[in-house]
């Protein structure tokens, strides 16, 4: 409590003042730019009070002054008997010290614009990547320091994934704090197995198996294209015979008759996989210092499959082999014949395209023709002693004849095999009892109840077409989308790729009726599908996928196709396509 005494200091010491203030002159203030010019009775002196609060407080001396000053942002001094307040210089620390509660900070106090002003708090976050921890230190904030070298991050699009194909490890923190992504691995696998992607564990493999109904006898149709640029030069082989398939993996091939010593691989038994998807491997021993190997398909009811090369334009198809007696008897049918033919003399190849109508004693009802891709003119086929004779084995043959307007008739005999739906006949020319001629002819029976959705699904294709003036190896899939458009495609022509489809002149058709005089089948099939700027064009037939003459109900059917010019001329080359399982 102030006693009475001070008080009286302190009045005495108020009036004295007033007193001093009243004889003294007014100042008389003139502000010119930042300067604030003081005047009084004896001199004029320049103060600069641009950050100065000039409030006009009598002064003898600093120490009168800075008695005032109850803000460490701000200092007072006497000048010319008056106190004059400015503000130090902003950042200078004031009030309270820097401070951590958990994982905030809150920086220590400064002077901005003469107040004393707190800063607002900061979470100490830990730095991207993981490889960091992040603490709080009153004096100076928040602070990072390394984890150990070889800890578990993530960096870029993260780790432990497997994408298309591809394994992204785990990443992990290098000693400066930094997190470094771990080299991306492409997981692959060899013949007869299966890539597959744990995102925990990384890449791995699987073997595939031999799918149920896959083993057994097989019988089958091999074409080989050899071109100009080998050392035996051009040629066209071909052989027919039969392959074993193995429940355990391996192949064994039985006899053969060929077009020449030579023309099928030396090797006689190897291995194979079959996938539940009916997807077919089969390795064929070396093609010179690479392994060659040929890839195809198995129809879902495993009774017909095809193959192509890896390595070179080669082409199996083959139909599996009954385990008894199959019908003999003729029936009414009519066929589209499609197949792929060497010259007699030279080494060059050509198309065939034609309609065969058979009666029910199993020959021709009428005579008929089929196109040649390598002329205008139409060849002639006699009905006269042209009839198709299955033996209950399981084997076929065609016997007829055929001519060239106005050149004397050729007695030619077509030999293979038929599924016992007898939808599909796989043959070649028969040159001798022993032998072959080099080609592959396919009879695709009508297929009276077929349209665009019968081929509703993902299909396997493989076969032999002409480029420039060769053949070569073609392959991938494709998918329809059972209403006239080829929704999708992946596709090699030796060692080109392509992908498409989808676009609104990716078209495919399936004729459902016949019209009757121009060879136009039920089931008759094209497709132009766009490849890059050219049209890539097919004409051909679908499998009717009937037995006997009765109808065989959720069987798939199996496209057998031409390749044609961009004006649907035929051209060589032949090709398969079988739907997925």
């Amino acid at each position: 409590m102030m006693s009475r005494t001070t008080f009286a200091l302190l009045a005495v010491a108020a009036v004295f003042a007033g007193c001093i203030e009243a004889n003294r002159p007014v100042a008389q203030d003139t502000v010119t730019g930042g300067d604030t010019l003081v005047e009084d009775a004896d001199t004029q002196v320049p103060v600069d009070t641009s950050a100065a609060d000039t409030t006009q407080v009598a002064c003898d001396g600093d120490a009168q002054c800075a008695a005032l000053v109850i803000d460490s942002c701000k200092t007072a001094t006497c000048v010319n008997h008056a106190c004059v307040f400015t503000n130090v210089e902003d950042d200078t620390p004031c009030g309270d010290a820097g401070a951590c509660s958990g994982a905030q900070w809150t920086a220590p106090e400064t002077c901005q614009d003469g107040a004393c002003v707190k800063p607002a708090p900061v979470v100490c976050a830990s730095l991207p990547g993981g490889c960091t921890d992040t603490v709080c230190d009153a004096d100076v904030g928040c602070k990072s320091t390394p984890k150990d070298q070889g800890t578990e991050c993530v960096a870029g699009g993260g780790a432990l994934l497997c994408e298309e194909g591809v394994w992204h490890p785990q990443d992990h923190c290098d000693a400066a704090g930094n997190c470094v992504e771990a080299a991306p691995e492409a997981c692959e696998a060899g013949f007869c197995q299966v890539a597959v992607c744990d995102p925990q564990q990384g890449c791995g493999v699987q073997d595939v198996g031999v799918a149920d109904g896959a083993a057994g006898d097989w019988r089958f149709v091999y074409l080989r294209f050899v071109p100009d640029a080998t050392l035996v030069g051009r040629e066209v082989f071909s052989a027919r015979g039969t392959l074993t398939l193995d429940g355990d993996g391996e192949w064994h091939r039985g006899a053969v008759e060929a077009s020449a010593v030579g023309a099928m691989p030396a090797v006689t038994v190897s291995s194979f996989c079959v996938g539940e998807d009916g997807g077919l491997a089969l390795a064929m021993g070396m093609d010179g210092e690479e392994p060659n190997a040929v890839i195809g398909q198995l129809t879902p009811e495993r009774d017909l499959l095809f193959a192509v090369s890896y390595l070179r334009p080669e082409l199996f198809v083959a139909v599996k082999a009954p385990t008894g007696t199959v019908p003999t008897e003729a029936t009414a049918a009519r066929y589209r014949m499609l197949g792929v033919v060497k010259k007699a003399i030279t080494s060059e190849v050509y198309a065939i395209d034609g309609v065969l109508s058979f009666g029910s004693d199993g020959c021709l009802d009428r005579p008929a023709t089929y196109q040649r891709s390598d002329q205008e003119a139409v060849v002639n086929i006699p009905s006269a002693g042209a009839c198709l004779q299955f033996a209950a084995d399981g084997t076929v043959s065609f016997p007829h004849e055929e001519s060239l307007s106005g050149r004397v008739g050729v007695p030619v005999t077509l030999s293979g095999f038929s599924r016992l739906s007898r939808d599909v006949l796989v043959m070649t020319i028969a040159a001798t009892d022993e032998a072959v001629f080099p080609s592959l002819v396919m009879l695709v029976r009508e297929s009276p109840n077929a349209g665009l959705s019968a081929l509703e699904g993902t299909y396997a294709f493989g076969g032999l077409t002409a480029s420039g003036d060769n053949l070569d190896r073609l392959g991938g899939k494709l998918v329809y989308d059972g209403a006239g458009l080829v929704t999708s495609y992946d596709a090699f022509l030796g060692d080109l790729v392509a992908t498409g489809g989808g676009g609104t002149q990716d078209r495919y058709t399936v004729t459902t009726a016949d019209t009757q005089g121009t060879g136009n089948l039920a089931g008759s099939y094209t497709h132009d599908v766009a490849t890059g700027t050219d049209r890539n064009r097919r004409v051909g037939h679908i499998s009717a996928r009937v037995s006997t003459g009765e109808a065989a109900p959720n069987l798939s059917p199996v496209v057998v196709v031409l390749p044609v010019s961009s004006t649907w001329h035929i051209v060589p080359g032949i090709e398969l396509a079988i739907r997925r399982q």
